[in-house]
């Protein structure tokens, strides 16, 4: 059994899991990889920064599980390009976590010895959260007095 990630669901609230891994795209659309818990993959699509196509992805990956599943959506946050979906995500329940650079480009070279490609680097994200759940942080939104501190 894989141990749980700090602040992820454990076994006992939900029996079902899905997990999103989004490769980022900064002048393309964003890459999306569902897995179930068992690393099937459950969907593949492209989505872009809105409500709409965020939601698109929600309801493929959530399809056939019980309400009370949530997603565990995994990023690697360069840019401001995260922003729109932790904020979709995390506005629905879902919990949002984030990896080092070198963590993904890790995984994605055990995948694919070296090749680099949008739907591999969604899909290593994706299973970070299976193989490698230590790796992962929680991401969280800063608070309206800290993030006025914040001036990055």
């Amino acid at each position: 059994m894989i141990p749980p990630v700090k602040g992820a669901i454990d076994e006992e609230e939900q029996v079902e899991r899905r997990i999103i891994g989004v490769d980022l795209g900064i002048a393309s659309e964003h890459t999306v990889r569902a897995l179930a818990g068992d690393g099937t993959t459950i969907a593949k699509r492209k989505a872009v920064p809105t409500r709409e196509s965020l939601e698109a992805i929600e309801t493929a990956a959530l399809a056939g599980v019980p309400d009370s599943v949530r997603l565990e959506v995994v990023m690697e946050p360069t840019g401001p390009a995260w922003l729109p979906i932790a904020v979709v995500f995390s506005s629905r329940g879902h919990r949002l976590f984030r990896v080092s650079s070198q963590k993904s480009a890790d995984l994605r070279r055990f995948f694919r010895r070296h090749t680099k490609s949008n739907g591999i680097a969604a899909d290593a994200l994706a299973r970070l959260a299976i193989v490698a759940p230590e790796h992962l942080r929680p991401l969280e939104f800063a608070s309206a007095d800290r993030a006025t501190l914040d001036r990055r």
